[in-house]
């Protein structure tokens, strides 16, 4: 069977280590994909084939010609005298828009932002998370946002520890988690508290403490670590759901209000808030807001939530839109039929469907059953821990927004993509980068409580070492290359993603086209992709230095470009653990952009950012990748790739 290899090659000083795309975590782990060879061809991307162009409804917001410059102080208002973590999130989604690091100037530059509603969050070791919500439109142009954050340690402003939590503390939340979500409250109390004890001034600690108390129905408790919680982090979602629900439940409906909209302003795809909402909406008469709270609970809830359609038929009811509401109940007595509110519902089902029509006043009024007088709280599921996850969604846990009545030409995209991807391997021969990364060892919260920066001569080497045989080469070079990397951890290949599209590849996987999407006020083709379990997995292998091999199927989702069929960005998860080599998943993100080659002109997509997120012996890691200064070699030439043509001195991506 003809293949294509991937390598690493790291270079440390005058040393020289080889290893197969190596991922080592106390075992030296390896990355395999096979391919065969392909005759060469022109190697210039075209844009002209015919294609659904960038102009859709279906787009986050044009893209300005404007900037967002975030700058970050410290104590006493100085300047940040260590690098941050930038993350631009467009309002409600999951995964960051973009990210950047702060330079030595202490601040970051969006440039060209599209138009949208945005959270801005930064990250620094030894300070409290910060965010805030933003506005961009189209008259914005430049922006300058200020961020000054608070030290992790009110004794001493200037101490900058190099984790968020003492180590101690995370270890005893992490454990206390995992006894909360087995039922052992008790436990769960127990190492919170100490945990608490070692860091009172830590938000989330502050909230998992109070749930603890709030699942175990000590309310006065709750309360008062769920205030603080939201007195340390006015962003924390999580603690401000928990205040709302625990106001709620006592009753203090226009205080729980309150809180909750703020936690549905910052983050509109959590579904408790929405519920609760509806309910507060129903009883104050704000039917409107009611029936569309319920409704977006419900979609978002994906089960959880189904027993908010019957406040959705109540409040359609109350607006006159019978048939709406019979549909409504009809969907909660299917999806719940044992909810305290079922009988209810039937009668009010009875009502609309023999009693109302029969009526002999046109002037009817809305039915009322005996007992609304006081209507009863909604009968919630015990109390939960609501936290981000340490990784983004999964690419099976969304279901992206894509353009109504636009058909997609899955063969067309999936071939022409595929053809690009060809065009590549074939012009390539060696291709060189300064690349960035930001190593982090997360909590299962997701905050990093141990970071390490390296920046190496980074290249991909592309050749045909016998008929029939590519090999993909990685290497990285430079003193900073690597050290002792955090958890011991070494890069581990990139180049393999695309290579799914490849004409003698994209046979292995299942491939659906789910519509026309955006990505970066981009018209795109989502393509799905899953290895098919009839097909050999060629695409990735984890190798173990005994020589033991352990092949893996991917799953993916594709953004291409609709008018030049490029692939501006990838996400791929694993489809099962990998248990023989500790591996619990892997998560892979990665933006592409294009790099003119001037002399041969000659357009290449190449990664300009890439996350990591990976599981590995029961740890959280997060990689951040940037790439820049790119360089293009052949077997006749070598030039720098510059910018495009608009900024022909500049060579940084």
């Amino acid at each position: 069977m003809s293949r294509i290899i991937r390598k690493i090659v790291v270079n440390v000083g005058c040393q020289r280590a080889l290893a197969r795309l190596s991922f080592l975590l106390f075992a030296f782990l390896a990355t395999t994909s096979r391919l065969p060879a392909q005759t060469a061809s022109s190697g210039t991307p075209s844009g002209s084939s015919p294609s659904v162009g960038q102009e859709s409804d279906m787009r986050l917001g044009a893209s300005t010609a404007g900037s967002i410059t975030v700058r970050v102080f410290g104590p006493h208002n100085l300047p940040l005298n260590q690098q941050a973590l930038i993350r631009l999130y467009s309002n409600g989604a999951a995964n960051p828009l973009k990210t950047a690091l702060t330079a030595k100037s202490s601040r970051a530059v969006f440039e060209n932002p599209p138009t949208a509603q945005y959270i801005i969050e930064v990250i620094s070791a030894g300070y409290h998370i910060a965010r805030r919500a933003l506005t961009y439109n189209e008259s914005s142009r430049d922006i300058e946002i200020d961020f000054t954050l608070e030290s992790d340690s009110p004794e001493d402003d200037d101490f900058t520890p190099s984790v968020t939590l003492p180590r101690k503390a995370q270890k005893q939340a992490d454990k206390a988690l995992a006894e909360f979500q087995s039922g052992n409250l008790k436990a769960a109390q127990k190492e919170l508290s100490a945990a608490y004890e070692r860091a009172p001034n830590n938000s989330d600690i502050a909230y998992l403490l109070g749930s603890v108390y709030l699942r175990e129905k000590e309310p006065q408790k709750a309360a008062i670590l769920l205030k603080k919680a939201v007195s340390l982090d006015a962003a924390n979602v999580p603690a401000l759901v928990a205040l709302g629900q625990l106001n709620y439940e006592e009753g203090k409906f226009a205080e729980a209000a309150e809180i909750l909209r703020k936690a549905v302003s910052l983050d509109s795809k959590e579904w408790l808030p929405l519920w609760l909402l509806s309910d507060i909406d129903f009883r104050a008469g704000n039917f409107e807001s009611a029936r569309d709270e319920a409704g977006r609970a419900v979609d978002l809830g994906k089960g959880a939530a189904n027993a908010a359609e019957f406040i959705k038929a109540e409040a359609l009811d109350q607006l006159g839109q019978k048939e709406e509401a019979v549909k409504a109940l009809q969907a909660f007595l299917h999806d719940v039929p044992q909810d305290p509110n079922a009988p209810a519902a039937r009668a009010l089902a009875w009502h609309l469907e023999v009693e109302a029509p029969v009526a002999s006043s046109p002037a009817i009024t809305p039915w009322q059953p005996a007992s609304s007088a006081t209507p009863s709280l909604i009968q919630l599921p015990p109390p939960k821990l609501l936290f981000a996850s340490w990784e983004p969604p999964g690419v099976d846990q969304e279901k992206l927004p894509v353009a109504e009545g636009v058909a997609c030409p899955a063969d067309q995209v999936v071939k022409e993509a595929g053809a690009r991807v060809a065009e590549f391997v074939d012009s390539v021969n060696r291709i060189a980068a300064t690349e960035s990364v930001t190593y982090e060892e997360l909590s299962t919260l997701g905050h990093p409580i141990d970071t390490e920066r390296r920046k190496s001569d980074y290249l991909i080497s592309i050749s045909e070492t016998r008929p029939g045989l590519l090999t993909v080469e990685e290497n990285r070079s430079g003193t900073d290359a690597l050290s002792h990397t955090l958890g011991r951890v070494m890069p581990f290949g990139l180049a393999d993603l695309p290579l799914v599209f490849h004409p003698e590849m994209r046979s292995d996987f299942q491939m659906t086209c789910e519509g026309l999407g955006t990505w970066g006020g981009r018209a795109t083709w989502l393509v799905y992709f899953r290895q098919r379990p009839d097909r050999p997995e060629r695409l990735r292998s984890y190798e173990l230095l005994d020589g033991s091999t352990f092949t893996v199927g991917l799953k993916g989702r594709a953004w291409i470009a609709a008018d030049t069929y490029q692939i501006v960005r990838l996400e791929a998860n694993l489809i099962k653990p990998i248990p023989q080599i500790g591996l619990g998943s892997e998560e892979d993100l990665i933006e592409y952009g294009p790099v003119p080659f001037r002399t041969k002109n000659t357009v290449l997509w190449l990664p300009t950012s890439a996350d990591i997120y990976f599981y590995y012996q029961h740890r959280p890691f997060h990689r951040h990748h940037e790439f820049t200064k790119y360089q293009l070699f052949s077997v006749s030439a070598s030039q720098k790739i510059g910018q495009p043509p608009t900024a022909p001195d500049k060579d940084d991506r």
